[in-house]
């Protein structure tokens, strides 16, 4: 995985691919970005503690949240832009103990698009340690990619006409009932996932208004239920 994020991407990939959409108004992978920080941004109060864990390029921290924030990656390269671009409070780390000190315990841990690069066994690792960072009540956010939709086939779709193979570099497919098997004994006192994400979002190569207003009318009424993304939320005891 470290070699995808250090070799394969370029710094900044996604959050030029995110900036370059909004200013054009047009794009569904902008637009998939972007609701998906929205729908993430509205979980995290502004008096909170945050930690945004694989934070890539600093996207969600630098645009979208008003909050104590920090973000950590193993990408050097990515890191670095988010300084750049963003300020200070981005580290690399390539072990949990390299997370400064003074920033060991937190409100809210978000985990986004992460999942799918790892095994069940490094989920499982990696929600267990990170569960120790979080304060009393504090949540973990996470997003991955929902294998029970035809999010399958557009990943491959993707892959095909895209720079980058995904359908390689995703090794877990995962879905809401797998993920409810996997954290049904982790210890947080309660654990809600759902789809977000469905059909009205590929309006978005019109503008991405226009494609926020069809994806959210399908929601609305219930038009489709093949939801692209998993949306979860673990809250600690």
């Amino acid at each position: 995985m470290s070699e995808f994020w250090e070799e394969t991407l370029p710094a900044g990939y996604y959050d030029n691919i995110l900036l370059n959409g909004l200013k054009k108004n047009r794009g569904v992978q902008p637009n998939w970005h972007n609701l998906t920080f929205i729908e993430v941004s509205k979980l995290i109060n502004q008096d909170s503690k945050h930690l945004d864990y694989a934070c890539g390029p600093g996207t969600l921290v630098g645009n979208y949240l008003k909050c104590d924030s920090i973000g950590v990656d193993i990408s050097d390269k990515q890191i670095d832009y988010a300084k750049n671009k963003y300020g200070k409070n981005f580290y690399t780390i390539k072990e949990f103990d390299k997370i400064p000190k003074n920033e060991k315990k937190f409100d809210v841990i978000t985990i986004l698009g992460l999942f799918e690069f790892l095994t069940d066994e490094e989920i499982l690792f990696t929600v267990n340690k990170l569960h120790e960072m979080l304060n009393e009540g504090g949540k973990i956010i996470f997003t991955t990619l929902n294998n029970e939709s035809s999010m399958k086939y557009l990943e491959k779709i993707i892959s095909l006409f895209g720079p980058v193979d995904y359908g390689h570099q995703h090794i877990n497919k995962l879905s809401i009932s797998k993920l409810s098997r996997l954290f049904q004994n982790i210890n947080f006192q309660d654990i809600e996932i759902k789809k977000i994400h469905n059909y009205g979002i590929f309006f978005s190569f019109i503008t991405i208004n226009f494609g926020k207003i069809i994806n959210n009318f399908f929601k609305k009424f219930k038009i489709t239920n093949n939801g692209f993304l998993i949306l979860g939320v673990l809250k600690k005891l």
